[in-house]
């Protein structure tokens, strides 16, 4: 499902995606997507992106973030 498909649903939290199916990723099963066009670090991670994250595994279960400009090890 896509996001304006969960708020029309009543979520207040979405996704970019919501896999309506889980989806077995290598050793982990994986309920839904979150782009973001950012570099992942830990101190963009450390402010309202944890809480938002946090927000949809608590709704929705485990996820996946794709970062458009990587990642560093630390998260």
């Amino acid at each position: 499902e896509h996001e304006d498909d969960l708020r029309g649903r009543g979520f207040s939290k979405t996704p970019d995606v919501h896999l309506n199916l889980n989806h077995p990723f290598p050793a982990q099963v994986v309920n839904w997507v979150d782009s973001k066009a950012m570099f992942g670090s830990p101190a963009a991670y450390g402010g309202d992106h944890r809480a938002q994250l946090l927000g949809y595994v608590n709704r929705l279960g485990a996820g996946a973030v794709v970062y458009w400009f990587g990642f560093c090890d630390e998260l």
